[in-house]
C-alpha cells in the first residue's frame, strides 16, 4: 500500500528499492493475490530461500478486473511519466480472460516511456524517454510479438516534466493512438484486431525492467548489463548500473482516466 497513493488529486504509483531480511517462506504484505484466493501462495513471496538476491523493487498494479469492462470505444488517460533508468509504466487494456498476475498475458499498451536517459536498441535506434510508444502484445507458445507505433520528442524529459493526454480509440477494425489529440500511429492488422475483440479492463502500474519492456535480444548490450533469465540478474540490475542515482522521479502520475463510448467513423 506504500507504493500506491492520492495526493493534491492525483493518483501516484511509486517504485521503491527493497532489502530483503524476512524469514522463510514469507508473503509480501498486503498482497492482493491471497486476498482473492488464498491458496495462490506463490504469487506473494517465495516459499523457499532464494539462491540468488530477490528482486530488489517493490511497486503497485491497479486493475478494474471485476469491477469494469467495457468493448471498444475511447480511453483517455492524463499521465506524467516517470523518470529512472529500466522504469516502464503501464496503462493497458486486458481482455477479461486474462487476470491481472498471469503471465503470457495479450495486452493493448496505451502508452509507455522506457524511462532511461540512454537506451539504444541493437540497430542503434534511440529507444529512451524522448520516445512515446503506443503498442499491442500478442503471446502464442510462451513467445510475444509487439505491434508497435512511436512518437519522438524534441526534449528528452517532456512526457516526465508535463502532464499529457493518451487516447487509445478502440474501434472492431482499427486502433488508433493519440497523444494531445494528436495521432501517432493506427493498427489494422487482422491478426491484432482478432485477439482483441472481447471485453478488456484497465491496468495500471509501474514496473522496474522485465522480459518484455527491455528483451535482452532487442537492447544494445552496452546500455543493458543484466540479462533477464540471469540468476545473478537482480544483484547486477542492482549493481552494475547507476539505476538508483538516476531514479530521480520513480512516480507515474494519473489525474484521471476516462472511457467514452464511440461511433465507428470516430478517428
Amino acid at each position: 500500500t506504500n507504493t500506491n497513493y492520492i495526493k493534491d488529486g492525483y493518483l501516484h504509483i511509486v517504485a521503491k528499492w527493497v532489502n530483503y531480511t524476512n524469514n522463510f517462506p514469507f508473503a509480501v504484505d498486503g498482497c492482493t493475490s491471497r486476498k482473492v484466493n488464498p491458496s495462490r501462495v506463490n504469487d506473494c513471496g517465495p516459499q523457499n530461500p532464494p539462491k540468488y538476491k530477490l528482486p530488489p523493487v517493490h511497486s503497485a498494479k491497479l486493475h478494474t478486473f471485476g469491477k469494469f469492462k467495457f468493448k471498444y470505444g475511447r480511453v483517455e488517460i492524463r499521465a506524467r511519466m516517470p523518470i529512472g533508468d529500466w522504469l516502464y509504466p503501464y496503462l493497458i487494456l486486458q481482455p477479461i480472460k486474462y487476470r491481472s498476475e498471469e503471465n503470457f498475458v495479450n495486452q493493448l499498451r496505451i502508452a509507455y516511456t522506457r524511462s532511461n536517459a540512454l537506451l539504444q536498441n541493437r540497430n542503434s535506434i534511440p529507444i529512451s524517454r524522448d520516445r512515446l510508444f503506443g503498442s499491442a502484445v500478442l503471446w502464442k507458445s510462451g513467445k510475444f510479438s509487439e505491434y508497435v507505433h512511436f512518437k519522438k520528442y524534441q526534449t528528452p524529459n517532456e512526457l516526465s516534466h508535463d502532464f499529457h493526454n493518451y487516447t487509445l480509440n478502440w474501434h472492431k477494425d482499427r486502433i488508433t493512438y493519440k497523444v494531445d489529440n494528436i495521432t501517432y500511429g493506427t493498427i489494422t492488422n487482422a491478426t491484432v484486431l482478432n485477439a482483441f475483440n472481447s471485453e478488456c479492463y484497465i491496468v495500471l502500474g509501474l514496473s522496474a525492467a522485465g522480459n518484455v519492456n527491455f528483451p535482452d535480444y532487442t537492447v544494445m548490450s552496452n546500455h543493458k548489463r543484466f540479462l533477464n533469465n540471469d540468476p545473478m540478474g537482480p544483484h547486477k540490475f542492482e549493481s552494475f548500473n547507476t539505476t538508483k542515482e538516476t531514479w530521480t522521479q520513480p512516480n507515474l502520475l494519473i489525474d484521471y482516466v476516462y472511457v467514452y463510448k464511440t461511433h465507428g467513423t470516430e478517428e
